[in-house]
């Protein structure tokens, strides 16, 4: 048999050559034509097999080929994945990130309208202790000059303020007591006032610093 141009002998190739010897060797022109014919078939048949080979040859390339292709594919669609992966990352941290800033935001603006309303309410407290502080105020104005009125007429006339003076001292020192303690509420008024403008100071000193 001839593959690739070497001649190879198969075992039926054997056979058949030694048969043909020992026919030749025994009736020498018929043995030659038969061989003859035999030889041809197993030529044709040797060159049909080599056409077969050769077509697998080439079926083998373009699978190898195409493996190739679909190789270089797969390693561009995996390098994509993994692009794709990591712009997904970049994306979900960066709306965690703005999720954060308007939470942050959100809150910051929640706490400032609680301190505003405080404020608000620290303000209307210290207008009604203002308010507060002017009638003590003028309460005491008033009992200055009631105080002076009282002593103007004591001494102008000491004969009526000594007559007068037992129906009318217990009244006007009630009325100096009650005067005093308007008084005393007046100056711990304004001490509350005090303490509460040093609170609202530093208030609004946190909220600029926040801010």
């Amino acid at each position: 048999m001839m593959f690739n141009g070497l001649l190879m002998c198969t075992d039926s190739d054997s056979d058949f050559t030694k048969e043909s010897i020992g026919r030749s060797s025994e009736v020498d022109s018929p043995s030659s034509s038969c061989a003859s014919a035999r030889a041809q078939y197993y030529h044709n048949k040797l060159l049909a097999t080599l056409q077969i080979l050769q077509n697998k040859e080439e079926t083998v390339r373009v699978q190898a080929e195409s493996l190739a292709v679909a190789e270089a594919r797969i390693a561009s669609l995996t390098a994509r994945s993994v692009e794709l992966r990591r712009e997904m990352e970049w994306k979900g941290r960066e709306v965690a990130n703005t999720n954060v800033r308007k939470a942050s935001i959100a809150y910051w603006s929640m706490e400032k309208s609680e301190q505003i309303t405080r404020l608000h309410g620290v303000i209307n407290t210290q207008k009604w202790t203002l308010d507060k502080c002017q009638d003590i105020a003028s309460d005491v104005d008033n009992l200055k000059v009631e105080i002076s009125n009282f002593l103007n007429s004591s001494n102008n006339d000491s004969g009526v303020w000594e007559e007068s003076l037992a129906g009318d001292l217990t009244e006007d020192l009630q009325d100096i007591a009650g005067q005093l303690f308007r008084l005393r509420e007046l100056i711990t008024v304004c001490m509350c006032v005090k303490r509460l403008l040093l609170r609202t100071g530093r208030r609004k000193q946190e909220v600029a610093r926040k801010q």
